[in-house]
């Protein structure tokens, strides 16, 4: 029995387990097992033993003839995979029509990232596998030093705590000398704003001082010039008669 075709390649499964069945119809279980394993191998022969009793069929459980899509009389087999076919058509047209939306793009973007992640992570796996491989040396090494000098890793373990709460110390003191300096400045800039106020207080008192002083002055100029020009002014009616005339009047 030949399961390739003239051409050297193979021939669909369903006319392999046809031809199988009409060979073995006339032999035994046992007999027809043996053909489907030499055949199948060991592991798929009970698979394909029951496709082949498929195959056989050709009325349904109602005792109604098998048909295929044309209407013409096959096997259970045969309608099985037609049906499947048909299911792939489906499934293929309805994952097109869903790749064809926005979600489906979003879709195969992502995965098209996935890919770049994947490429990139193989890229560097030999580096990162090598670091890896290191550090777990670095650890084992140290881990048989613990183990075999107790009290000298104790001393450089408390020494390394130490070390790190001094920093953190150092750092901690550092923030609260920055916090008390920005409260410093605050501070002296509110001072240097109330002197500045207070500048500006007193020169405006200095100010209104200077100006009352002056308007006194110009006032008692103003009166000594109105004195003496009412005193010139009598002395020139008098010379003329005026004066004197008003007097005697």
């Amino acid at each position: 029995m030949n399961t390739k075709d003239a051409a050297g390649n193979m021939r669909p499964l369903v006319d392999i387990i046809e031809e199988l069945n009409v060979r073995t119809a006339h032999m035994g279980d046992a007999e027809r097992t043996a053909v489907f394993k030499n055949v199948f191998g060991t592991e798929a022969s009970a698979g394909m033993i029951a496709l082949a009793d498929q195959a056989n069929k050709y009325v349904d459980k109602y005792g109604n003839a098998i048909v295929d899509s044309a209407g013409r009389q096959t096997n259970a087999l045969r309608k099985q995979m037609e049906t499947v076919a048909d299911y792939s058509g489906t499934c293929e047209e309805v994952a097109k029509r869903q790749m064809a939306t926005t979600r489906g793009s979003l879709l195969i973007l992502s995965s098209a990232w996935q890919d770049v992640g994947l490429s990139v992570g193989n890229l560097f796996l030999p580096a990162i596998r090598a670091a890896a491989g290191a550090l777990s040396s670095v650890a084992n090494v140290l881990s048989a030093a613990v183990n075999r000098f107790p009290m000298l890793s104790k001393v450089v373990a408390l020494t390394a705590g130490g070390i790190v709460a001094f920093t953190a110390a150092s750092v901690g003191v550092g923030l609260v000398m920055n916090f008390v300096r920005t409260g410093l400045n605050g501070f002296r800039g509110a001072l240097l704003r109330l002197s500045a106020a207070h500048v500006a207080a007193t020169a405006s008192t200095v100010a209104d001082t200077t100006a009352a002083g002056g308007f006194g002055i110009a006032s008692r100029i103003a009166g000594a010039a109105a004195k003496f020009f009412a005193g010139g002014l009598r002395s020139i009616l008098i010379a003329s008669g005026v004066g004197k005339e008003r007097g005697d009047a």
